[in-house]
């Protein structure tokens, strides 16, 4: 019986990535306006990006450093592996991740914040094979979560979208 492997060299590539990621979040994050009140600078719409693109990096080198560590067996574990990363499902669901986070803010745009968020939310459950009922709720959870962190506490104003706003 063979045994299934990961291919460590996949996962160093993919640490990379996430934190290259991050890193352009980060900068791009920096280009939103600032929020001043009585000229104090408040939490403005950088904060939660920001915050996840530090995320993101410190997982992509922990992803990377994880890997690296146990290099050792690299080159055991690349002859042994018949199946390449770039193949597999975890990849595919990566490029999945990253196409719908290059068209969310259009489509906030237009569906809005709580609906664009809640089908964002709800394909990747689904793509990550969860069950229709855990997937539904837990879309709902993140959308109420996301709402009251952004609108109650940072007081930042969410798209209601072209379809519910007419234009």
């Amino acid at each position: 019986m063979k045994e299934k492997l990961k291919l460590p060299l996949g996962e160093i590539i993919f640490g990379i990535v996430l934190s290259i990621l991050g890193i352009f979040m980060i900068l791009y994050s920096r280009t939103f306006p600032k929020l001043y009140l009585s000229g104090d600078v408040m939490t403005g719409p950088n904060f939660f990006p920001t915050n996840i693109g530090i995320l993101m990096i410190i997982f992509g080198i922990y992803t990377i450093i994880a890997n690296i560590l146990s290099r050792k067996d690299l080159s055991e574990k690349v002859k042994k592996n018949e199946i390449s990363f770039y193949r597999s499902q975890g990849f595919f669901t990566f490029l999945i991740f990253i196409f719908f986070i290059a068209i969310y803010p259009p489509v906030i745009n237009i569906l809005g914040f709580f609906l664009g968020t809640f089908l964002f939310c709800f394909i990747l459950m689904k793509r990550l094979q969860a069950k229709w009922m855990s997937a539904i709720i837990a879309s709902i959870i993140i959308v109420f979560f996301s709402w009251i962190i952004f609108w109650k506490i940072a007081y930042i104003s969410l798209p209601m979208g072209i379809i519910f706003t007419g234009g």
